[in-house]
């Protein structure tokens, strides 16, 4: 498409302006619109590189935010994680003492059932009953495990300060 700026072909007139006036103002016209052009176009360039810049630095910022957010995510499931394996390790332990205690008691009902079945042969046989209550034979196995849970009406004493359960081991499985 011809550029309306180049146009040359005006009529002559009588009267009219000086036609060597005319050129040479057409022509600095041609040449402040083909400068003006070039900014124009170079200004698109720029404004893409400036436009490309903001996408990258919005880029990076977004590469750090989310980097940023990996990082807590990963502390606080780390942290999670921790905690876990401590109340594991916590349960383990419990359920152990609790074994302990389980099979400590299991030890102490079969020694009384012996002492039972015993006492009662002895009473079957007329033999009088013994002065003085024999220790039962899981009593040095028992040594250092927690006593059964106490009950009131066996008159027995209740738990000590540490037993918050009444189950003769001492803290709280629950961990309430």
């Amino acid at each position: 498409m011809p550029d309306p700026v180049d146009r040359t072909d005006f009529p002559l007139a009588r009267r009219g302006y000086d036609r060597a006036a005319v050129d040479a103002h057409l022509r600095r016209l041609r040449d402040e619109v083909a400068v003006l052009r070039a900014e124009a176009a170079g200004a698109g360039s720029s404004g893409a590189a400036a436009a490309g810049d903001e996408v990258r630095s919005i880029v990076a910022a977004a590469d750090t935010a989310a980097g940023e957010i990996r990082r807590k995510a990963q502390a606080a499931a780390d942290e999670v994680r921790g905690a876990a394996v401590r109340d594991a390790e916590e349960a383990r332990v419990h359920v152990g003492r609790v074994r302990e205690a389980a099979g400590a008691l299991l030890a102490q009902v079969e020694a009384l059932e012996g002492d039972l079945e015993r006492g009662a042969g002895a009473l079957r046989r007329g033999e009088p009953e013994p002065a003085a209550e024999p220790e039962p034979a899981a009593a040095p196995a028992l040594a250092g495990v927690p006593k059964p849970p106490a009950t009131p009406e066996r008159g027995v004493p209740a738990p000590e300060r540490g037993d918050r359960n009444g189950d003769g081991i001492e803290g709280d499985p629950a961990g309430a």
